[in-house]
């Protein structure tokens, strides 16, 4: 059984990703979502970046649509959503690989340089694209930056994800990566 606390995690998720609020999770909100990270980001919505992270969103989206969508209608609803991701949270490997093309693409989106570093007020719009208010932004950003120096490094920024989607210890570093949880 999948602890509480992720659980709720995958809540959030669910609740960040459907992006107009109708309960399911379809192809549409994936579309939002990427047009909401160029937004936060430094690439144009026609180029290569930009294609990239819109190609890594298809491919999650048929990734999650064969893994949840048990009566096959085309949309995820929050129960389809969290058994799948529950399925998923012992194979490490999997959830780390099923999301290692979005997050790098998202991560190309906001490293204006592309030096692999992303300075705090980039990273902080990017988690207020993917809805974390100002403050919670803010203290993801301070969290994560694991050497204090005002950006937040391609590893850093993996972790994070890792030990969202992954540790069920609320009070880890990633665990608040899109807002506090306890």
């Amino acid at each position: 059984m999948t602890a509480a606390s992720i659980q709720r995690k995958y809540d959030l998720i669910f609740d960040r990703l459907d992006i107009d609020g109708n309960g399911v999770l379809e192809f549409a909100d994936c579309l939002r979502m990427g047009q909401a990270v160029i937004r936060a980001g430094h690439v144009r919505e026609d180029s290569g970046e930009a294609d990239a992270l819109f190609t890594a969103y298809r491919e999650a989206w048929q990734r999650l649509v064969e893994a949840a969508d048990a009566d096959g209608d085309g949309v995820i609803t929050r129960e389809e959503f969290k058994a799948a991701m529950s399925e998923t949270l012992g194979r490490r490997e999997q959830v780390v690989a099923g999301c290692r093309a979005v997050l790098d693409a998202e991560f190309r989106a906001i490293d204006a340089d592309d030096d692999g570093l992303v300075p705090s007020a980039d990273f902080q719009r990017y988690l207020e694209a993917l809805g974390s208010t100002p403050a919670e932004a803010r203290a993801t950003c301070e969290s994560l930056d694991a050497n204090g120096d005002g950006r937040i490094s391609r590893e850093e920024f993996h972790d994070g994800w890792t030990q969202y989607l992954l540790s069920d210890d609320l009070t880890a570093v990633g665990s608040q990566f899109l807002g506090h949880l306890t």
